[in-house]
């Protein structure tokens, strides 16, 4: 009987866990997104002293957002399938976590941290921007 019990309180949690889950995505970031340009940008104060950006191609590297992962595609690689949640206005992919917004069909992604180089706080920027496939 207590077997019986705690099974059933076991799994009730464990749905109800999974549907706060469902609950906490973004509808509107569900489906694929074309990467289409990442940066990295480093700045002392307002003076950009580093920045990269990388470009993709139509079909080379996409993202598709689920309620628990990410799963980025490639173009000659397999697969990979990230763990990924949600907050207000982020996405946490596997230990990082990024703020989101939207512009249209575009999604930008992204993330800022300091960091002190040569006695100078330096802001770390990265971004991702994406447009949306389906």
């Amino acid at each position: 009987m207590k077997w019986k019990l705690l099974f059933t309180l076991l799994t009730v949690f464990l749905l109800k866990g999974s549907a706060n889950v469902f609950a906490q995505s973004d509808p509107k970031l569900a489906g694929k997104w074309q990467l289409l340009v990442k940066s990295d940008t480093e700045k002392d104060g307002p003076i950009v002293v580093s920045s990269k950006n990388q470009s993709y191609k139509t079909g080379e590297k996409s993202y598709e957002f689920t309620a628990t992962s990410v799963i980025i595609n490639e173009s000659g690689k397999q697969a990979k399938t990230i763990t990924a949640s949600y907050g207000n206005g982020t996405i946490t992919i596997d230990k990082d976590t990024y703020n989101y917004s939207f512009d249209g069909n575009k999604l930008l992604l992204s993330q800022s941290e300091t960091k002190n180089k040569k006695g100078k706080s330096i802001l770390e920027t990265e971004e991702y921007l994406f447009q949306k496939l389906e």
